[in-house]
Protein backbone atom coordinates (compact mmCIF):
# COMPACT_ATOMS: atom_id res chain seq x y z
CA UNK A 1 0.00 0.00 0.00
CA UNK A 2 1.02 3.50 -0.36
CA UNK A 3 1.38 5.61 2.44
CA UNK A 4 -1.74 7.81 2.93
CA UNK A 5 -3.87 4.63 1.83
CA UNK A 6 -5.75 1.46 3.57
CA UNK A 7 -6.74 -1.13 1.67
CA UNK A 8 -10.48 -1.31 0.03
CA UNK A 9 -12.66 -2.72 2.50
CA UNK A 10 -15.15 -3.31 -0.13
CA UNK A 11 -13.10 -5.14 -2.50
CA UNK A 12 -10.62 -6.38 0.12
CA UNK A 13 -8.20 -4.88 -1.70
CA UNK A 14 -8.64 -6.64 -5.05
CA UNK A 15 -9.57 -3.93 -7.22
CA UNK A 16 -13.04 -5.36 -8.17
CA UNK A 17 -16.51 -7.28 -6.31
CA UNK A 18 -18.64 -9.69 -7.67
CA UNK A 19 -21.08 -8.50 -10.57
CA UNK A 20 -24.29 -7.99 -8.70
CA UNK A 21 -26.07 -8.45 -12.12
CA UNK A 22 -25.36 -12.23 -12.69
CA UNK A 23 -23.98 -13.05 -8.70
CA UNK A 24 -20.46 -13.45 -10.13
CA UNK A 25 -21.57 -16.03 -12.53
CA UNK A 26 -20.91 -14.45 -15.72
CA UNK A 27 -23.94 -15.64 -17.07
CA UNK A 28 -27.31 -14.26 -16.83
CA UNK A 29 -30.49 -16.61 -17.68
CA UNK A 30 -33.34 -15.12 -18.63
CA UNK A 31 -35.72 -17.78 -18.98
CA UNK A 32 -34.98 -18.84 -22.37
CA UNK A 33 -31.77 -19.04 -22.86
CA UNK A 34 -28.34 -18.20 -20.69
CA UNK A 35 -26.12 -14.73 -22.11
CA UNK A 36 -23.03 -13.16 -21.51
CA UNK A 37 -23.85 -10.94 -18.54
CA UNK A 38 -23.27 -6.93 -20.75
CA UNK A 39 -22.04 -5.63 -17.51
CA UNK A 40 -18.87 -7.38 -16.55
CA UNK A 41 -18.51 -8.92 -19.95
CA UNK A 42 -18.29 -12.72 -18.60
CA UNK A 43 -15.76 -11.58 -16.58
CA UNK A 44 -18.39 -11.99 -12.98
CA UNK A 45 -16.63 -9.31 -11.47
CA UNK A 46 -16.73 -5.72 -12.00
CA UNK A 47 -14.75 -2.65 -10.72
CA UNK A 48 -15.31 -1.63 -7.54
CA UNK A 49 -17.12 1.38 -7.29
CA UNK A 50 -15.39 2.37 -4.05
CA UNK A 51 -11.70 2.41 -4.80
CA UNK A 52 -12.16 2.39 -8.69
CA UNK A 53 -10.28 -0.69 -9.38
CA UNK A 54 -7.37 0.54 -7.02
CA UNK A 55 -7.65 -1.89 -4.42
CA UNK A 56 -6.86 1.33 -2.19
CA UNK A 57 -8.52 3.92 -0.32
CA UNK A 58 -7.36 7.15 1.64
CA UNK A 59 -6.75 6.66 4.31
CA UNK A 60 -9.50 8.35 6.32
CA UNK A 61 -7.02 8.90 9.93
CA UNK A 62 -4.66 10.76 7.98
CA UNK A 63 -6.90 12.43 4.95
CA UNK A 64 -4.14 10.95 2.62
CA UNK A 65 -1.04 12.30 4.61
CA UNK A 66 0.34 9.37 5.93
CA UNK A 67 0.91 11.20 9.09
CA UNK A 68 -1.45 12.96 11.60
CA UNK A 69 -1.15 15.34 14.27
CA UNK A 70 -0.86 15.21 18.09
CA UNK A 71 -0.38 17.00 21.13
CA UNK A 72 3.60 17.14 22.06
CA UNK A 73 4.59 15.29 25.10
CA UNK A 74 7.43 17.33 25.41
CA UNK A 75 5.68 20.67 26.24
CA UNK A 76 2.26 18.98 26.95
CA UNK A 77 0.76 21.19 23.94
CA UNK A 78 2.12 24.15 25.10
CA UNK A 79 4.47 25.31 22.87
CA UNK A 80 6.93 26.26 25.91
CA UNK A 81 9.35 24.76 28.26
CA UNK A 82 10.57 26.25 31.43
CA UNK A 83 14.07 26.16 31.68
CA UNK A 84 16.72 27.00 34.22
CA UNK A 85 17.85 30.84 33.54
CA UNK A 86 21.10 30.86 32.36
CA UNK A 87 22.26 34.57 33.12
CA UNK A 88 21.81 34.09 36.76
CA UNK A 89 22.15 30.47 36.89
CA UNK A 90 19.40 29.26 38.44
CA UNK A 91 19.40 31.59 41.94
CA UNK A 92 17.17 34.88 40.36
CA UNK A 93 19.15 37.01 41.44
CA UNK A 94 23.05 38.43 41.68
CA UNK A 95 25.03 39.80 45.11
CA UNK A 96 25.29 43.43 44.60
CA UNK A 97 28.87 44.40 43.77
CA UNK A 98 28.33 47.70 45.50
CA UNK A 99 27.63 46.48 48.79
CA UNK A 100 29.27 43.03 48.26
CA UNK A 101 26.02 41.55 49.36
CA UNK A 102 25.95 43.06 52.87
CA UNK A 103 23.16 45.59 51.84
CA UNK A 104 24.74 48.57 53.09
CA UNK A 105 27.84 50.81 53.19
CA UNK A 106 30.66 52.48 54.87
CA UNK A 107 30.52 56.40 54.08
CA UNK A 108 33.20 57.59 56.48
CA UNK A 109 32.01 56.87 59.88
CA UNK A 110 28.41 56.25 59.04
CA UNK A 111 26.73 52.99 57.78
CA UNK A 112 24.10 53.64 55.58
CA UNK A 113 21.90 51.26 52.70
CA UNK A 114 22.84 50.40 49.51
CA UNK A 115 20.97 52.83 47.20
CA UNK A 116 21.56 50.23 43.94
CA UNK A 117 20.06 47.27 46.13
CA UNK A 118 18.06 48.93 48.35
CA UNK A 119 19.95 47.50 51.71
CA UNK A 120 18.81 43.82 50.49
CA UNK A 121 22.70 42.90 49.27
CA UNK A 122 20.95 41.42 46.18
CA UNK A 123 19.94 42.84 42.46
CA UNK A 124 16.73 41.06 40.45
CA UNK A 125 18.00 38.89 37.34
CA UNK A 126 16.41 41.46 34.82
CA UNK A 127 16.31 37.76 32.31
CA UNK A 128 14.09 35.63 34.43
CA UNK A 129 12.45 39.13 37.26
CA UNK A 130 13.57 36.66 40.11
CA UNK A 131 12.02 33.18 39.14
CA UNK A 132 15.69 31.55 38.31
CA UNK A 133 13.59 30.01 35.14
CA UNK A 134 12.49 31.75 32.14
CA UNK A 135 10.49 30.26 29.59
CA UNK A 136 11.39 28.93 25.78
CA UNK A 137 10.04 28.08 22.59
CA UNK A 138 9.66 24.29 22.93
CA UNK A 139 12.31 22.83 20.04
CA UNK A 140 10.53 19.68 19.66
CA UNK A 141 7.48 21.09 18.07
CA UNK A 142 8.73 24.70 17.14
CA UNK A 143 6.78 26.36 19.58
CA UNK A 144 3.23 25.17 18.18
CA UNK A 145 2.47 21.99 20.78
CA UNK A 146 1.92 20.09 18.10
CA UNK A 147 4.13 17.24 16.59
CA UNK A 148 3.47 14.89 13.32
CA UNK A 149 3.62 11.16 13.73
CA UNK A 150 3.27 8.43 11.12
CA UNK A 151 -0.32 7.34 10.75
CA UNK A 152 -1.17 4.52 12.89
CA UNK A 153 -3.94 2.94 10.46
CA UNK A 154 -1.36 3.71 7.18
CA UNK A 155 2.10 3.99 7.65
Amino acid sequence: MRRGYVECDECRGEGYIECRWCDGRGVIDDGDEERTCEYCDGDGKIECRECRGRGEVICKECNGTGTIEKRCDNCRGTGKMTVRCDECIGYGYFICKECDGKGFLQEGDETVECLRCNGTGKLECEDCHGKGEIEIEDDVCRGTGVVEEDCPECS
